[in-house]
């Protein structure tokens, strides 16, 4: 039987603190990874298919990343379906569930490895109770759901 995430559980998670995430039951032994020197943020990774963004010097979370189709070779996918009504798996879906992208962008092509892609939508969330966050779905070039992305909204400050 496949698992079912509750993506609200994650949602609810933006904006913690990566101790008040170790109180909620995140493995402690996950190490964080940092891209490149430089870089303002930190990931670990709970699961396969699925990152966490901190803040660097905050340890804030930003975002949780989820990886549909891989875009790389040897990146990890997310195995688990996610609960409704984020699960969309294609553009199609994502548009007849959430209507109209806050913003969106068309395919484009990115560099080696990533290639061609088939660009992304923003949703709001605030009619879900999430004032402070936003989904973004990532395609490929068929426009099939690639990424999900929950992430905090900027401050626009």
């Amino acid at each position: 039987m496949t698992r079912i995430v509750d993506v609200e559980l994650w949602l609810k998670s933006l904006g913690e603190t990566h101790a008040a995430l170790l109180g909620l039951g995140l493995d402690p032994g996950l190490p964080f990874i940092k891209l490149y020197s430089g870089a303002t943020e930190l990931y670990i990774e709970p699961e396969p298919g699925v990152s966490f963004e901190f803040d660097t010097d905050t340890r804030i979370l930003q975002a949780v990343i989820v990886t549909l189709i891989r875009r790389v070779e040897l990146e990890p996918e997310f195995k688990a379906i996610l609960s409704k009504p984020y699960g969309c798996l294609d553009k199609e879906a994502a548009r007849a569930t959430w209507g109209n992208p806050s913003t969106s962008r068309g395919p484009v092509a990115m560099p080696q490895p990533i290639g061609k892609t088939g660009g992304w939508d923003v949703y709001e969330l605030s009619s879900r109770g999430f004032e402070n966050a936003e989904l973004v779905y990532q395609y490929n070039v068929d426009l099939k759901v690639s990424g999900v992305v929950l992430r905090a909204k900027e401050n626009e400050a």
